[in-house]
């Protein structure tokens, strides 16, 4: 009996070393599968990174080349008076357009805080604070980021010259 058992032991022994060879080649692909997912997500990722780097260097591109643009004014006629009532006119197209949206706004409130203190009974301190809503303070902010950071934008491209 002792002899069977030591060779079916010996027997399936001998198997022993080939089935962990088998089960380690198999952790081993799996394992090589692993690092191989990792490393296409990595370029995945590192080819999207490209393309956004290079969407922003386009948007970057195109903004220079706007402010190119509005730097070269308008063509010179030869006419100087011309010329000067050209530049002026070119130069005031945005603040004309701002005081008249901001004139046109006023008014608008204005006319809202009037209607609140007449209908609704309000106070004068009342009615302001109830005129200024969230679209308000948004607007507020638009405009001055616009004003502002345009300067900022401005001095970030005169230093990068």
């Amino acid at each position: 009996m002792l002899v069977a058992l030591g060779a079916i032991f010996g027997f399936f022994g001998s198997l022993v070393p080939e089935l962990i060879k088998l089960w380690k080649a198999k952790e081993d692909r799996k394992h090589e599968l692993a690092i191989m997912d990792k490393q296409m997500a990595a370029q995945q990722a590192g080819i999207t990174g490209r393309l956004d780097e290079i969407g922003i260097n386009a948007d970057v591109q195109d903004m220079a080349n706007v402010y190119q643009q509005a730097q070269a004014g308008i063509p010179d006629t030869g006419i100087k008076w011309v010329d000067a009532a050209l530049e002026i006119i070119n130069a005031l197209v945005r603040p004309t357009i701002t005081y008249i949206y901001f004139g046109l706004y006023l008014t608008v409130k204005y006319a809202n805080y009037q209607i609140m203190k007449v209908q609704q009974t309000l106070n004068w301190k009342e009615a302001v604070l109830a005129n200024w809503t969230d679209f308000d303070g948004a607007m507020l902010a638009a405009i001055l980021g616009f004003w502002f950071g345009n300067r900022m934008i401005q001095k970030y491209i005169k230093m990068g010259k």
